[in-house]
Formats: C-alpha cells, sequence, structure tokens
C-alpha cells in the first residue's frame, strides 16, 4: 500500500454542532456590520468560512475586503466558543472515534483534517466533542477559499508527516456533502499523478445517491459501517 494520507471533513462527518456554528457568525456579522441578515441565504453545507463570508458580502452588497473579514473571523470564534458551550444538539457522530484512533494506528496511514472550517473554528468544536487530540495537521479554511486548494494543502502537510514526496502518495478524503467529493476531483486536477480517493458518507443531508452521482468512489452510512476501514486501507 502507498503511504496514504486520511483526512477527514468536520461538520456532518464527524461532529454535528447543532447550528452552533452559523449562529456564531450571524452574531459577528451583527456586531461587526450589523447585518444579523447577511446568512440567511447562504447554505453552510461543504463550504469553506471564507466562500461563506465572500457570499454573505455579495449578498448584502459589500465589497470583500481581507481586513473587515479578519475582524469577522475573530469576532466569530469568540462568539462560537459560546455558542459550543450551550448547544443542545452537539453530537460526535457515531464511529468517528473509534474510526479516527484505527487509522492513527495504521501503518502507513497519516489522519488529518479537510475542512472549510478556519483553523481556530475547527479546534473548538473538535475539541467540544474531544477529538482535537487525535490530529495533528489538516487543510483549513485559512488555506483557501476554494476547498480543492486546502485540501492540497493538507495533503502536502500529512506528505511531510510521512516523510515522504506527496507524488508518491495517496490521498483518501472522507466527507458528508458533494462538494468535499468534487474538491477531491480538484486535487487530482491540482496534483497530477497523486493518486486521490473520496469516501462519502450519509451521515448530512445527502443521500448516497447524490453522493455516488458526485462522484464518490465510496459510499457509507457512517464511520461506524462496515467496510469504511478496507476502503482507505485499499492497496493501490
Amino acid at each position: 500500500m502507498k503511504p496514504t494520507i486520511v483526512l477527514f471533513d468536520i461538520d456532518g462527518t464527524l461532529i454535528v454542532a447543532g447550528g452552533a456554528g452559523r449562529r456564531a457568525l450571524e452574531t459577528a456579522f451583527e456586531r461587526c456590520v450589523n447585518r444579523p441578515d447577511a446568512l440567511e441565504h447562504v447554505r453552510f453545507g461543504g463550504m469553506t468560512d471564507r466562500l461563506i463570508l465572500q457570499q454573505a458580502f455579495d449578498a448584502i452588497g459589500i465589497p470583500f475586503e481581507e481586513k473587515l473579514a479578519q475582524e469577522i473571523f475573530r469576532t466569530y470564534v469568540a462568539a462560537l466558543e459560546d455558542e459550543l458551550e450551550r448547544a443542545e444538539h452537539f453530537r460526535v457522530l457515531p464511529g468517528a472515534s473509534d474510526m479516527i484512533r484505527l487509522v492513527r494506528d495504521a501503518a502507513g496511514l497519516s489522519v488529518g483534517l479537510g475542512t472549510g472550517n478556519i483553523e481556530a473554528g475547527a479546534r473548538l468544536k473538535l475539541k467540544r466533542g474531544g477529538l482535537w487530540k487525535h490530529f495533528s495537521f489538516g487543510g483549513f479554511g485559512d488555506d483557501h477559499a476554494d476547498r480543492g486548494e486546502l485540501l492540497r494543502s493538507g495533503a502536502e502537510r500529512g506528505a511531510k508527516q510521512l516523510d515522504c514526496p506527496l507524488s508518491r502518495c495517496r490521498v483518501v478524503t472522507i466527507g458528508d456533502t458533494p462538494r468535499d467529493v468534487h474538491a477531491t476531483r480538484r486535487l487530482a486536477e491540482l496534483c497530477p499523478g497523486v493518486e486521490t480517493e473520496s469516501i462519502g458518507v450519509t451521515t448530512g443531508s445527502f443521500s448516497s445517491e447524490e453522493l455516488t452521482l458526485a462522484g464518490a468512489d465510496y459510499v457509507f452510512a457512517g464511520l461506524q459501517a462496515d467496510g469504511v476501514l478496507d476502503a482507505i486501507r485499499l492497496p493501490s
């Protein structure tokens, strides 16, 4: 088996935050630009935090400026901590903890994150579920608005951890939305010659048919399903 980098999505794949992220970002828009309605028509599933901001700015007619974006992100992180503490419906999804441990313990595998969350937000969400300690690297929304680009950042960090050139590695992504699958295909375009595979899990709002149609190589009901670890470790 090739040295393999496994990149987990967070929301809808490892945890459900009970709407804490959206509420925190609405609070940030209210405090920073007095527009709590900025996210009214923005769908979060599979989006990067930077792309969410861009769409919200467009919706309320504000030009995207990096200084303002960073102010909103700082306010969001502070609000997110409070929202997570009182999120009644926060939960770690079945099988997530066990699957992370199995991947970490397997020879030739490096486990990281491939998430649209900015790193500070990812840390808070996963700490709330006791999962952050398992991850030493990832690709985050800080890296790029484009999900394929942030997966490349995560893959490069994983290859460094494996002490192996990325060109000799295999990258497996695990996510719950078609955007996760599309980003894996984008990663393959960005890194010609790198073997990529996507695992879709129907733990979010998308069906197995939708994930298959998007191009997922494997689809499972969740991380606790039989066959997930075999798909991750499938020899090339």
